[in-house]
């Protein structure tokens, strides 16, 4: 045999020969992979991907080489317990298929990344364009963990666009299945695009939203809009059971509301017995906060900030927690309290709980608007005691503080009956902030007016200096408010 058909024999043996375990070949090309690889050039493409995964329990080391393709840098399908690590590319990474499970992405800087049905997936340290997780087909994507990464877009073309959306999705017993994603300690950057804004005045920008899914944990997120209008946090469509805390939503402007609670697609439940702890919903004009779903309820609210900072619009928007209508008695065994084709749910209460309340400008602080009372047919509004369908926003041990000259707006008088607050500080700075209206009615009966003494409100540090009013005047002798008084605090 020639010499030289010899060293060609042996070269594409050579090519074919897997790499020995824990090795990583290095690739100067795009296209399928089938080993550990580590980048040892730029990749490029016209293609729709660069590097196809095709086998499971492998590395992707991009060395901080960049790649470059129609679409996708990297697309992982049906594969799991697959790395990908330093990978710099202005195009996206899509995992996707039900056996994807146990993959990780890592300390890259990515376009958009997806990710469909695969379950345990780990994003970590990353900065990307925007993030998904979705279920499909009734095989739902869970147990997530999204820590540390930045998600930054400040050109975000249209109000569909959402820059960080988790949608658990279905499984075969329940419309929206148990999430239990953690996404924790991130930091999101989003903003409408200057033409879209310029065009489209009343476009918001989506930045976390939240939907068919249950038991998630946000925590230690900054989620920030230094332009244009913008939504920090929308939740709709069965966005139960999660804990969402101490985290800050910072915006610069706000009409839906910087904390959205929305009710979203015909057939599924409005949000339910979802826990917010320790947050701070801050606009620069608009609402900090928008209860605008009519059926959510069991949701608490406890030790939040909603901070207005100025402007002409109501800081925060309430409607009612109540699932009230005609239910045919074929299907009345799903709820608790009937009166012929009436039925309601008693323990349907929101709870809002030790919070600050703190608007800026000469907006009223809160609206109220269609509370359940209002929907009540046997209601008589001039004998409490005859309501058969008891209050539903329960408001207690909080401060209320505004500039203008409104607290409340209730938009009927006979909506304040499903209003229930006590131990509540009031203060208007332009006007006297008298609860004697609610009082004559059997409501906020331990409330009262005064100055809470904060250490700077115009720089939003809402704690308490000493001798304030709202030390110990709260419910057990608890201090109003998000924040309880520390001996350590100082003030001018």
């Amino acid at each position: 045999m020639p010499r030289w058909i010899s060293l060609v024999i042996a070269i594409a043996l050579a090519a074919i020969v897997p790499a020995p375990a824990g090795a990583q070949t290095i690739i100067k090309t795009c296209g399928k992979v089938y080993g550990s690889v580590r980048l040892g050039a730029n990749l490029s493409t016209t293609a729709e991907s660069c590097l196809d995964v095709q086998q499971s329990g492998i590395t992707i080391d991009g060395a901080n080489y960049r790649i470059t393709a129609g679409t996708f840098a990297i697309l992982v399908t049906e594969q799991s317990k697959v790395t990908i690590k330093n990978v710099v590319s202005s195009q996206g990474v899509q995992v996707y298929g039900p056996n994807a499970n146990d993959n990780v992405i890592q300390n890259s800087k990515l376009g958009p990344v997806a990710v469909y049905q695969g379950d345990r997936i780990k994003i970590l340290k990353n900065t990307m364009q925007s993030l998904l997780l979705a279920g499909l087909y009734n095989d739902p994507v869970q147990d997530a963990l999204v820590q540390d990464n930045l998600l930054q877009w400040t050109t975000i073309p249209s109000s569909k666009e959402k820059l960080f959306r988790l949608s658990t999705g279905s499984d075969a017993t329940h419309l929206c299945a148990e999430g239990r994603h953690r996404v924790i300690n991130n930091t999101l950057v989003g903003a409408i695009s200057a033409s879209v804004a310029a065009s489209d005045p009343e476009a918001e920008a989506r930045l976390l939203w939240i939907s068919c899914g249950r038991k998630l944990e946000i925590r230690g997120n900054t989620v920030q809009s230094p332009s244009g209008r913008a939504i920090g946090l929308l939740m709709r469509d069965e966005a139960d059971d999660n804990y969402i805390a101490d985290n800050i939503f910072d915006l610069k402007e706000s009409q839906a509301g910087n904390l959205l609670i929305q009710s979203g697609s015909e057939g599924y439940f409005h949000p339910r017995r979802n826990v917010f702890y320790n947050n701070r919903f801050k606009v620069g004009s608009g609402r900090a906060m928008n209860y605008q779903a009519n059926n959510a309820w069991g949701n608490q609210f406890q030790r939040n900030v909603f901070w207005t900072v100025g402007g002409t619009t109501e800081s925060v928007r309430i409607a009612d927690g109540l699932y009230f209508d005609a239910v045919p008695a074929a299907n009345q065994g799903a709820y608790t309290v009937c009166s012929g084709n009436v039925c309601w749910l008693p323990e349907a209460n929101n709870v809002f709980d030790h919070n600050t309340f703190y608007h800026g400008g000469t907006g009223a602080l809160i609206v109220f608007r269609e509370l359940g009372a209002s929907m009540d047919p046997y209601y008589d509004p001039r004998r409490e005691s005859t309501r058969s369908i008891p209050p539903r926003q329960h408001l207690t041990n909080n401060i209320f503080s505004t500039s203008g000259s409104e607290l409340y707006g209730f938009d009927t008088l006979i909506n304040v009956f499903g209003y229930d607050g006590d131990y509540n500080l009031f203060q208007s700075r332009s006007s006297v902030a008298a609860p004697s209206s609610l009082q004559a009615l059997g409501l906020d009966v331990h409330s009262f007016v005064a100055n809470p003494r904060f250490v700077s409100s115009a720089t939003g540090n809402f704690n308490l200096c000493s001798g304030s009013a709202a030390i110990g005047k709260g419910a057990s002798g608890s201090d109003v408010g998000a924040f309880p008084y520390s001996p350590l605090t100082r003030c001018k």
